[in-house]
């Protein structure tokens, strides 16, 4: 077995990602299953030595489920304990505070080593700072919960899974500084010194390319380094670490600084940028890998790049097994995988261009657009698994955006940083040169965001994903690629090479799946808001949103709008805002534009009174009835004492009760249906028609002697309080 530590990486990567979904009933079986394979490995008769992998896959499955029970017990269930409680909590301040609408977020770490994300009121003079040392009072705690209402322990990738509120944080002093705090003081330095010389958007995007993270980014940018495939450059990973040490030691080599020497000083920067990035599993990843890479003239070792990355995962899943929950380290170690893989082409390539062409200046310009294309392909091939599995989108641009984005980004990343360090040398002449430098960088990223919009702007610049044919197409390209492994193994030397062709093949004919006009993709979502209900109708890839809010940051609703540039929100209907808020009427045309708008008379004069600015060409009415892609007709009725919508798709009728005082007995035009929605009010009766009654509301109606008399007689009857979110087919 050439590359062991490879096989082990990847085994407890499977492995750890299969049991996070699963009890520990079944990590203890995993356990005993791994270690009777090595048992039975060792057995003379059974002749299963030759199979050298069978201990390595064996060994790996027992020391993850070993590190995931030790560290579920240890570290997840007392954290767990304290979910949906009210403590007083005090410790250190860990992070720098950042005020959001008048709310400080920073996480604490108290004495008893746990970390908590807390979000308290910036209502007095005396905020909290980095390494204070903070008390809270009647503090409440909860960890977060999935849709299935079970604990979501993605948080756990990063150690902070526990969330608290409070009225107030007392500072009760200030706490003994490390060299940690210095880094971090040093990051918060050079963020305000960027902001000091380059406008926004600009000094967001560098200090997004330096430090990770899109805060500050306007809205239409960020979307267009995500549907342009080169929104990784905002999240710090191997690509960051590996151009600063290229970059290091190309310094290096112009001054002939011993190699020895030069690998001393790319280890001590991999060590602070890893505290200023605040030790992100993508960037620790990505250091230990050119760590053990840059020792390897000491231990005078020929390291491999693939057991190099199998060591590091193997390392870094021991410490921690639900790093496999963290989206950068996935797509850190993916596009890691696919790069190397398809790196070892390059030289062919330059081989090849070397017969070919004889002129340098082309053969080099060549070589390096498709060596970038190829490696960019690698890269996205790779991590277009994790990508459309999170974004539910697919970037069919990547390549070009990558090829005319990456470099410019990184160089601007360069002058912005440079031009940090000589803005505090106080010369004319030094002063001339920041200004230079900065000139530069903010030329270069007006470029890429400028390239990142252009090339987006084609429609199937993204598609959609739907997780169901994607993960067919996933497991129809595994089933293809051990089949192809087992024939190369065996007979022919070709076979792993077309399978993996016919893996591709397979996994991008079930994204574009969805592209294909089929019936199941007409759509009715209904997710609660407070008292009120908003609804997402989809018909292919056109949309409408009914908009019936009564909160102010009804977050959860954007999950469900279009992402992919080739959907379009056809409606945008505005039935109802609470206490005034505007925050719909100004937050959605930044995510997504309607094509067109409408809104009540009482809407309109709350977006006056409040200086917000309705779309042009907006439509004012209380009622009014559509057709969404010639395909779903909807209609929105106003009684005055209650809004509602009738939805007619081609097999179903859905009655969505939306808000007022009485249900739909007091309704007009509301015959048998085949779905009942009612908000927050119980109905008399039941339409003998219907095949499902959902009700949206509180745990509360489950002790309603009403709901227990309808659930008894009726039992399709839905909670929104248990069932989530409720999607329904038309």
């Amino acid at each position: 077995m050439k590359r062991p530590m490879l096989v082990s990486g990847v085994t407890m990567f499977i492995v750890a990602a299969f049991l996070m979904n699963f009890s520990k009933a079944a990590t203890i079986a995993t356990l005993l299953i791994g270690a009777l394979a090595f048992v039975l490995f060792l057995i003379k008769p059974l002749k299963l030595r030759r199979f050298i992998i069978i201990p390595a896959v064996s060994l790996s499955a027992i020391l993850i489920c070993t590190s995931l029970l030790t560290y579920n017990s240890t570290k997840i269930e007392p954290i767990l304990k304290l979910d949906s409680t009210t403590a007083y909590v005090s410790g250190k301040v860990i992070t720098t505070p950042v005020n959001i609408d008048g709310c400080l977020t920073f996480t604490l770490k108290t004495d008893e080593n746990i970390k908590i994300y807390f979000a308290v009121p910036c209502n007095n003079s005396e905020c909290p700072v980095l390494y204070d040392y903070v008390s809270i009072e009647n503090a409440e705690l909860y960890v977060a919960r999935n849709e299935k209402n079970q604990f979501d322990l993605t948080g756990a990738s990063n150690g902070v899974l526990l969330s608290g509120t409070g009225s107030e944080a007392e500072v009760l002093w200030q706490c003994e500084k490390t060299p940690y705090y210095y880094c971090l003081h040093f990051k918060d330095t050079v963020s305000k010194r960027i902001d000091d010389f380059l406008p926004s958007p600009t000094s967001a995007i560098i200090k997004g390319l330096i430090f990770g993270g899109s805060q500050g980014i306007p809205k239409n940018i960020a979307n267009g380094f995500r549907n342009g495939g080169i929104s990784h450059l905002l999240a710090v990973s191997g690509l960051h670490t590996s151009l600063w040490c290229g970059l290091i030691i190309l310094i290096f080599n112009l001054l002939h600084i011993p190699r020895k020497i030069r690998n001393i000083f790319c280890i001590i920067f991999l060590f602070g940028f890893c505290i200023v990035t605040g030790f992100t599993p993508s960037v620790l990843r990505s250091s230990l890998m050119s760590l053990v890479l840059l020792t390897s003239p000491y231990t005078k070792t020929l390291p491999d790049s693939l057991n190099s990355l199998g060591l590091v995962v193997s390392a870094l899943l021991m410490c921690n097994p639900y790093l496999v929950y963290s989206l950068s380290f996935q797509l850190s170690l993916c596009a890691t995988l696919g790069v190397l893989l398809v790196s070892r082409y390059e030289m062919s390539v330059y081989r090849l261009l070397y017969r070919k062409l004889k002129f340098k200046p082309v053969r080099a310009a060549v070589g390096y657009v498709i060596c970038s294309f190829l490696i960019s392909m690698g890269a996205g091939i790779f991590t277009m698994p994790v990508s459309a599995l999170n974004f539910n989108t697919f970037s069919t641009v990547s390549p070009v955006t990558n090829l005319l984005c990456v470099k410019p980004a990184f160089y601007a990343m360069i002058c912005g940083t440079l031009g940090t360090a000589t803005s505090y040398i106080e010369l004319p002449v030094i002063r001339k040169l920041t200004l230079f430098l900065f000139d530069v960088a903010e030329y270069l990223i007006t470029f890429v965001c400028n390239a990142s919009l252009k090339i987006t702007e084609f429609t199937y610049s993204t598609i959609p994903v739907h997780k169901e044919w994607l993960l067919n197409g996933l497991f129809l390209g595994g089933i293809i690629l051990l089949i192809g492994y087992l024939i190369y193994k065996i007979k022919s030397s070709k076979a792993l090479a077309i399978s993996s062709v016919l893996t591709i093949i397979a996994v991008f004919v079930n994204i574009f799946i969805p592209l294909l006009p089929t019936p199941y993709r007409d759509t009715v979502t209904v997710v609660s808001s407070g008292d009120n209900l908003n609804v997402i109708i989809r018909s292919g890839t056109h949309y409408a949103y009914i908009i019936n809010s009564d909160t102010e940051y009804p977050s959860d609703v954007y999950d469900y709008l279009p992402k992919a540039t080739c959907e379009s929100l056809d409606y945008w209907l505005v039935t109802y805002l609470s206490y005034g808020s505007c925050s719909d009427i100004e937050r959605l045309p930044a995510v997504v534009k309607p094509k067109e708008t409408y809104t009540t008379p009482e809407i309109r004069n709350i977006c006056i009174q409040k200086n917000v600015e309705l779309p042009q060409d907006t439509i004012i009415n209380t009622q009014g009835k559509y057709t969404l892609n010639d395909e779903i007709n909807f209609e929105i009725i106003d009684t005055y004492r209650i809004k509602y919508v009738i939805i007619r798709g081609n097999e179903k009728t859905v009655y969505i009760h939306l808000h007022g005082s009485a249900d739909f007995s007091e309704a007009v035009d509301t015959g048998d249906g085949d779905i009942f929605i009612y908000n927050s009010r119980l109905p008399d009766s039941i339409s003998p028609s219907a095949e499902a009654v959902i009700i949206s509301g509180g745990a509360e109606f489950i002790k309603n002697s009403d709901y227990n008399n309808l659930s008894r007689q009726y039992k399709n009857i839905l909670l929104t309080a248990l069932e989530g979110d409720v999607q329904i087919n038309v």
